[in-house]
């Protein structure tokens, strides 16, 4: 079991998971309607396991909302597609 910061850092090529590429961490974060691109971590607007896995927490009402108030964070201008699930998504820096 691994933190989605933690495969973050693994995919972004900032950490390292023994065992695990960033290339394998990226997509086990697209299961979950998450990815890194560059610099920055995209996440989708609306996602199903995304949705299962903030249910009981403060973001679940509107993730998006809250993701776009970090600085330097915005909209990605066309979408993505998440291990078959396509969405629009919030560009997070990493940094």
């Amino acid at each position: 079991m691994r933190s989605i910061g933690e495969l973050v850092d693994c995919a972004s090529g900032r950490g390292k998971i023994d065992g695990l590429y960033a290339v394998d961490a990226n997509a086990i974060l697209g299961r979950y309607g998450m990815r890194v691109e560059g610099s920055y971590l995209d996440v989708a607007n609306k996602h199903a396991e995304l949705q299962k896995l903030l249910r009981d927490s403060p973001w679940a009402a509107g993730w998006r909302t809250i993701l776009g108030r970090i600085e330097g964070a915005g909209p990605r201008p066309e979408p993505v597609r998440f291990a078959g699930v396509v969405s629009r998504v919030t560009r997070i820096p990493i940094s």
